[in-house]
């Protein structure tokens, strides 16, 4: 017995160190909301949803006591410099519609939410040349939201989200930070670089915003390449439009969200329903029961 003693202190530390990794990597989930369009009637289009909808969202989170996070946290967050909240939740919105401004921005502030908009910077204008009627916000509008502290804004590309095709992908490409077809290495660092560069330029120079700390890639197409581009200009954080709760434990690249349309309102979304705060002394308890059930089942 006294052989196996070295080997059962080993096995005991191994089977207390397990639980806690999984609890630590547990702690770092946060659901990521992905909306695009308001509108003040219900769309047939499966990214606008109603600004009654959106309001009724920011309420149940508010009445639920969930704390909104930003991309800027994140980092800090997954180094431990700061605390995940008790139940996180971020509220993203890609492309930079006039509606996130008009609709979205004040009912932020009346629930004291905050969100992140992936603008498509080159279709971003000021308001001397805004057009009457348009979709997209002005940089005036953005650097107002960026002051109250509501907003924070991330790149969706300065021109990669074919913006004079709608928005759509267009056949052989390329579409968002896609390869093109025997496009060198080189190559696609110094084009996709330099579009993330402008649209970087730009939100510093309109906005009062000192940073910009992620990206959301248009169509949600990621490439291996881009990770150098977005490391090179200072993002650290990327989101796809894959569906699935984020997870910040090893790093704050290529995360999931969860796409917010207009078939059930957030209170009946399941990745929101959850206890992130579970009573440690019962955890205590199973993990010590655990161990006696394995460290029994060892000695016979």
């Amino acid at each position: 017995m006294k052989r196996l003693l070295p080997f059962l202190i080993a096995f005991i530390l191994i089977c207390g160190i397990l639980p806690m990794k999984a609890l630590a990597v547990k702690g770092m989930e946060i659901p990521v909301l992905m909306y695009h369009h308001l509108s003040p009637k219900p769309s047939g289009n499966a990214n606008i949803v109603s600004v009654d909808r959106f309001r009724e969202d920011m309420l149940f989170l508010e009445e639920n006591g969930f704390t909104a996070v930003l991309p800027s946290q994140l980092e800090a967050i997954r180094r431990g410099d700061i605390h995940m909240p008790r139940k996180p939740v971020m509220i993203t919105f890609d492309d930079g519609y006039e509606s996130n401004y008009t609709y979205a921005y004040p009912i932020l502030r009346e629930t004291g939410m905050k969100a992140v908009i992936f603008v498509i910077c080159g279709v971003i204008t000021t308001e001397q040349w805004h057009e009457p009627g348009s979709t997209f916000m002005t940089w005036e509008q953005c650097s107002e939201m960026v002051a109250s502290g509501a907003v924070e804004l991330g790149s969706h590309s300065f021109n990669l989200h074919n913006p004079k095709s709608g928005l759509n992908m267009i056949s052989g490409g390329p579409n968002g930070i896609q390869r093109l077809p025997g496009e060198s290495k080189d190559d696609y660092l110094a084009r996709t670089g330099g579009d993330l560069r402008r649209s970087i330029e730009l939100i510093l120079q309109f906005t009062p915003q000192e940073q910009v700390w992620s990206f959301a890639y248009p169509f949600g197409s990621t490439d291996s390449w881009y990770a150098e581009v977005l490391k090179t200009h200072g993002v650290n954080a990327s989101f796809t439009t894959v569906s699935g709760v984020a997870d910040i434990a090893y790093n704050c690249l290529n995360l999931p969200r969860l796409r917010v349309d207009m078939s059930k309102p957030l209170s009946a979304m399941k990745q929101l329903q959850f206890d992130p705060d579970p009573d440690p002394g019962e955890l205590l308890r199973q993990t010590l029961a655990n161990l006696r059930r394995r460290l029994y089942a060892f000695t016979q």
